[in-house]
């Protein structure tokens, strides 16, 4: 049925009515939701339809919406297609649109004419104005050509002169300079030829004057050091240790006149030279210097006599001694040292075997003492401290009476004293006002008070771990009271939270902040940080085991504190390459990183190379590490002096020699755990990384005994050597009667510490 063939009338019914579109929505309604009861659904939605109209009618409006299909499910759009549509004369608005459309599109015809033909003339014009510049180029550089070649005719001419010049000149001088070392050497040999007569007559028995010996000439007088002024020749002796000064008083009269002169004789070090030094040569020293001496080292001399203390207390002058370690020290020769040198200031007795007895005599006799260790002293106790306290034992009490006597006192570690109560510390910072240094490692009983009473203007440097009582109050006294702040540590506090970092917020001077093991910060914590007054001062930041911090917060700290230059983010596992490219772009002046433990991959490794100025890195953990990442990284960073690549486990002997060619002032290394590197590996290091001290090659199941013939013979410095649960180093078990063959690979090579597990590498 065409609707075109219907009476106008109806037609215009049917268009007011909506006829076809409810007949087309009824239709589709039915054809998709299929109810049960036809007839009963159509009275409903006929019903429905009465009662909100028929404006807003759509072929799915009878249709549920998780039923509702994307196109309609007849093959025409609309029931009115079935009647051919309205298909009368056009209205007037339908010309008005049509003449509107012709209009709009010619008029758009024509601009787009009229444009081109304007962008046409605009290209020529710009075409011709570049000919011209380009015209104008090419004769001025024609110009410019004439003149240049001109002027390098004359350079050339000048340069051959010049050159001719220099060789006459350099000619002259290498002739005078002959001259000169010829007659100096010329004169030498003479010299040397006369004495070596002079004392083959005194050997052969021969009578020689007073008169003769006088004139002999035994060189002293002309050796380099004899020549140089005194206090030059005090600044070039004062960087030999004692064993090299000691050679040095054996060649001449005049050197050992230099030897013992009073300044170099005012500090003597025997820690260095500890396992050849002997009583009698200790003896002879201390006699030389007597009233000379100033400071004086014994660290790690274990079996001096009584004798040689006594001699120590001969020196009235003495201001610093240490004795640490020195396993003969008794009460007695403490209290002859003590007795005989009244100028004491610093006073080293850390790991020795002294009692009580010895602080009493420190007490008693030593005034002036500012310094005092006793670090290892386990045969002290409350006593000990009794008579430092003149008379009070040691306790709370004897702290705070300790306290009170030291107003002035400028340092004070409390360290392990898990003891210690809040009411102690608040009483010593009553007595001791202004206190710059405070180390409280271990004291896990202290609280928010204590902070409070601590707090104060001078504060500088604030140390302490292993707290789980103080919380973000404590912060808020320090940001409030500490404006001199400098070095703030709280490690493995786990009640700090991302508060406590806004709290200090406004502190401008802190250089050193260590927030290790607070697993509560998160990227609110280091946007804290950023916006802190002390971002830009910032040079060492640690946040090692900070879990919740993502890649967004180490970007916010980098680019507020561009002045980082030691930074630790191990084993935050929320971080990725993204962190990288932050340091790199915002941290250039970053020394040492350590980002064991997280997301690091090969392209984190090409950005990382661009810090030149890196000298220690820490990569163990990083399993996505590779060959390709670990090339890129080395290429870039060849002043690399520490570097640790623990368990990343995909790196091979590919890598390490990348590693090894590119970073050849590596002193310490670590590849533990990297189980696919081979002995080929080890003959890479060794053969170039000539400076290693200190290498771990523990787990590393494939090296084997050839991997020690390489470190002997290229690795002379190698002090430290790690190689638990090597399977490829040979004997079962170790033999305590006969030199261990692994070990006596090494026997040349001067190590101090070598670790080997055992029982863990038996085959």
């Amino acid at each position: 049925m065409d609707l075109r063939q219907l009476d106008p009338e109806l037609r215009r019914y049917l268009r007011v009515t909506r006829l076809p579109e409810v007949y087309e929505a009824l239709l589709a309604g039915l054809a998709i939701m299929q109810p049960i009861n036809p007839c009963k659904w159509i009275a409903e939605k006929l019903f429905y339809l009465q009662e909100v109209g028929i404006s807003q009618i759509d072929w799915d409006s009878f249709i549920d919406e998780e039923m509702k299909p994307k196109e309609s499910p007849f093959a025409i759009k609309g029931v009115t297609g079935l009647f051919g549509g309205d298909m009368g004369q056009p209205s007037p608005e339908m010309i008005s649109r049509a003449y509107q459309h012709y209009n709009r599109k010619s008029f758009r015809r024509h601009f787009d004419s009229w444009l081109q033909f304007h962008l046409y003339r605009r290209r020529r014009l710009v075409e011709k104005r570049r000919i011209l510049a380009k015209a104008d180029g090419h004769f001025f550089q024609t110009k410019v050509g004439q003149i240049f070649g001109t002027w390098l005719e004359w350079t050339r001419f000048r340069k051959g002169r010049q050159a001719m010049a220099y060789q006459i000149l350099q000619r002259v001088l290498h002739v005078s300079v002959v001259r000169v070392m010829f007659k100096a050497w010329h004169g030498v040999s003479l010299e040397a030829r006369k004495t070596r007569e002079y004392f083959e007559r005194l050997e052969r028995g021969d009578n020689v004057t007073e008169d003769e010996v006088l004139s002999k000439s035994t060189g002293e007088a002309r050796d380099d050091l004899s020549l140089v002024s005194e206090s030059l020749r005090q600044q070039i002796l004062r960087h030999l240790s004692l064993a090299d000064m000691s050679r040095a008083a054996c060649v001449c009269r005049a050197w050992k006149a230099h030897t013992q002169s009073s300044e170099l004789l005012h500090k003597l070090d025997f820690g260095q030279v500890r396992q050849h030094l002997t009583p009698p040569v200790a003896k002879k020293f201390l006699a030389q210097s007597g009233p000379m001496l100033g400071h004086l080292s014994l660290a790690g001399c274990r079996d001096l006599p009584l004798e040689v203390f006594q001699c120590i207390g001969a020196c009235r002058n003495l201001q610093d001694v240490n004795l640490s370690e020195c396993a003969s020290l008794t009460d007695d020769a403490v209290g002859q040292i003590v007795q005989g040198c009244p100028l004491l200031i610093y006073v080293n007795l850390s790991f020795t075997g002294i009692s009580d007895n010895s602080l009493r005599l420190v007490a008693k006799h030593a005034e002036n003492v500012r310094f005092l260790s006793l670090a290892g002293c386990q045969q002290l106790s409350d006593r000990g401290l009794q008579f430092l306290a003149q008379g009070q034992g040691f306790s709370s009490d004897a702290i705070v009476h300790l306290a009170s006597k030291c107003h002035k006192i400028k340092h004070l570690m409390f360290n392990d004293m898990y003891n210690m109560q809040s009411a102690c510390l608040m009483e010593v910072a009553s007595h001791c006002p202004s206190v710059e240094h405070y180390e409280l490692f271990g004291c896990s009983s202290l609280t928010d008070d204590s902070f409070r009473a601590i707090s104060n203007r001078s504060l500088r440097v604030l140390k302490l771990d292993k707290n789980d009582i103080i919380t973000d109050a404590a912060f808020g006294h320090l940001g409030r009271r500490c404006p001199e702040l400098h070095q703030l540590c709280v490690a493995d506090c786990v009640r700090v939270t991302d508060q406590a970092l806004k709290a200090i917020g406004q502190l401008r001077y802190i250089r050193v902040l260590n927030l290790a093991d607070c697993v509560r910060l998160s990227d609110a914590g280091a946007k804290s940080i950023a916006e802190a007054s002390f971002a830009q001062s910032l040079r060492e930041l640690n946040l090692t085991n900070a879990v919740r911090l993502t890649d967004h917060g180490v970007t916010a700290i980098c680019k507020k504190a561009p002045g980082l230059t030691h930074l630790r983010l191990s084993f935050c596992e929320n971080l990725t390459h993204l962190s990288a490219d932050s340091l790199a772009n915002y941290c250039p002046g970053l020394v040492s990183l350590d980002m064991s433990g997280t997301g690091m991959n090969d392209s984190a490794m090409s950005v990382l190379g661009s810090l030149s100025r890196m000298r220690y890195l820490y990569l163990a953990n990083c399993p996505q590490v590779t060959d390709l990442g670990l090339q890129k990284l080395v290429q870039q960073l060849r002043y690399l002096e520490h570097l640790d690549l623990s368990h990343c486990v995909q790196l091979t002997d590919g890598g390490v020699r990348s590693m090894s060619f590119s970073c050849r002032l590596l002193t310490k290394l670590s590849l533990r755990g990297c189980r696919q590197l081979t002995d080929l590996s080890m003959q890479y290091v060794s053969g170039v990384c000539h400076y290693l001290t200190h290498l771990d090659l523990s787990e590393c199941v494939m090296i084997t005994d050839k991997s020690l013939k390489y470190l002997k013979k290229a690795c002379k410095r190698l002090q430290n050597l790690q190689l638990d649960c090597c399977q490829g180093i040979s004997k079962i078990r170790w033999d305590p009667g006969r030199e261990h063959s692994s070990v006596k690979q090494l026997s040349s090579v001067g190590l101090i510490k070598l670790t080997m597990n055992i029982t863990s590498y038996c085959k």
